[in-house]
């Protein structure tokens, strides 16, 4: 089951996929926690490409983030999220951040078991 949030600040960018979100639960309380972007594998940090992964990345979202959708934790324990960075004129969520890191070259598709 997958739930969806607006109120979303990014708090840090680990590497290429993986970033540190704040997100306002409402009534004061706030979820800070690492999340994996879902369907997507970005070179570690000192590996080759890690670096302008992890650039890309924070240019992608340093406007913020306008939709973080979860889906469920990764075998690390880590919540696997979709970010969206705005709000097409329909209302549906766009700039799907997975699929802007795999189409500039810093990230290839991944799912786990195929």
């Amino acid at each position: 089951m997958s739930y969806e949030y607006q109120h979303v600040k990014v708090a840090r960018i680990i590497d290429g996929d993986t970033v540190v979100l704040e997100i306002d639960m409402g009534n004061r309380i706030t979820w800070t926690a690492p999340f994996q972007i879902a369907g997507i594998n970005a070179p570690e940090m000192g590996a080759p490409g890690g670096s302008e992964a992890r650039l890309f990345l924070f240019e992608l979202l340093k406007g913020g983030v306008a939709l973080a959708e979860t889906i469920k934790p990764d075998k690390y324990g880590r919540w696997l999220v979709r970010l969206y960075t705005h709000f097409g004129l329909d209302g549906t969520p766009e700039g799907d951040v997975g699929e802007a890191m795999v189409a500039a070259g810093h990230a290839v598709e991944y799912m786990p078991g195929r």
